[in-house]
This record gives structure tokens, sequence and C-alpha cells, in this order.
């Protein structure tokens, strides 16, 4: 019974966690020479202006604790694109029936229950080096993201969805 309990912890401590953004980078690239940043001019990030708001003081806060800060003339910019979509999950409980002896037969089954929405947000960050335009380092994310809820809630969610998405960078050397 112990043994049940430990992996029902373990699998409920991982479950926490969430997914992980998929980072690359250029390793070519000097991290260590970018201090400024700007937004890309004629962004599209296919968000409502309030949670374009959210997105963007989630990744001032996230960038300046990182020592990079905002400028009119930067050595970055900061592109995000981002897409909406809509799962159908079915809901099932399932059944099965076995049978024991030298003979192993089984049967199972799954019983329809409905089917529930689930919106999810895919968001792509992009930074860019201003110098050469080219594509230094990106991070892409794919996370649950309700719409029924409260404005503080949608910027908590920006601010940690941007934290780790930005856990990595700057690259380690």
């Amino acid at each position: 019974m112990r043994g049940l309990s430990l992996l029902f912890v373990a699998l409920l401590v991982m479950s926490c966690g969430g997914p992980k953004p998929i980072v690359d980078y250029d390793s070519e690239a000097n991290f260590s020479t970018f201090t400024t940043y700007n937004i890309f001019p004629d962004i599209q990030t296919n968000l409502s202006q309030l949670d374009e708001k959210r997105l963007y003081s989630a990744l001032d806060d996230a960038l300046k604790e990182k020592g990079i800060t905002k400028s009119r003339f930067p050595d970055l910019y900061i592109n995000v694109y981002t897409i909406q979509y809509e799962d159908v999950n079915p809901n099932t409980i399932g059944i099965g029936f076995g049978g024991g002896g030298n003979v192993g037969v089984g049967v199972s089954g799954g019983i329809p229950l409905g089917k529930s929405r689930v919106n999810f947000l895919k968001l792509t960050l992009d930074i860019i080096d201003e110098s050469t335009d080219n594509l230094i380092w990106q991070a892409v994310s794919e996370q649950k993201f309700n719409l029924n809820t409260s404005p503080e809630y949608r910027l908590n969610y920006f601010k940690k969805l941007i934290s780790k998405m930005l856990k990595s960078y700057p690259p380690k050397e």
C-alpha cells in the first residue's frame, strides 16, 4: 500500500510541472553583448489588446530580471506570435474483464460519457539580433489556455509562461 501511495505522489508531482518549452538558439551568437531590447515593429501576436498588454508586461518584467532593458535603439528585437485552438477530448470510462489459469483472455471497452472542449495557446517567442536581422534564440510553448478567467489570472498565466520560456536565456556557454 505504501508503494502505491509513493507512486501516486510521484505522478502528482511530475504532472504539476506542465509542458516545457522547446528552445533553440544560434551557437555562434555572443549573448553577453545584448543588453537592450524592444518589441519588433509591426508585431502581430493574434491576442486581444488586453492579453497583448499582459504579455508585454510579463516580457518586460522577465527581461528586466535578466538585466536587459527596453530601449528605442535596441540590440535585440522580440517577436511574439500565437495560435489559439480548441481540442475536443472524448471522455470515456474503461471497463475490462479478464480470465486466468493457463490461458489468458481479456476483453475491454470504453463507454462514452461525452466530449469536453479544451482551449490551447501555442506561443512562439523569437529573439532577433538587430544588427544582423538574424534569429538568434527561439522558444515555443503549448499549454492549456482558459478563456473564461479573470484579468489577474491571465496576467499571472503570461508571467509564468514567459518566465518558463526565458528560463534558459541566455544559453549556457
